[in-house]
């Protein structure tokens, strides 16, 4: 039986057309970005500080246009560290 948190990122994920391969990334980003980084992907990951105003996250996307779209919002805030071949992309 699915959870209730499975059915909302799903129907999320169909309704909004994320569609894309799923895949585990590594984000880089100042802390200034908590708030869009838990409003896409919940409050429940990971995330690690590295410096003062620096954070990490392994994620895991969709790699669709709306993810690069998200993406390219934060140029210059964030980085995207992996994996490699999605680097290259970016």
């Amino acid at each position: 039986m699915l959870k209730d948190e499975e059915i909302s990122t799903y129907t999320g994920q169909v309704f909004k057309m994320y569609g894309g391969e799923f895949r585990d990334v590594m984000l880089d980003f100042r802390d200034s970005l908590l708030g869009p980084i838990h409003d896409k992907f919940g409050e429940n990951i990971s995330i690690i500080r590295t410096g003062p105003d620096r954070c990490l996250a392994s994620v895991k996307v969709q790699v669709s246009p709306i993810f690069w779209r998200w993406l390219f919002k934060f140029t210059g805030e964030m980085k995207l560290l992996s994996p490699p071949d999605l680097v290259d992309e970016y």
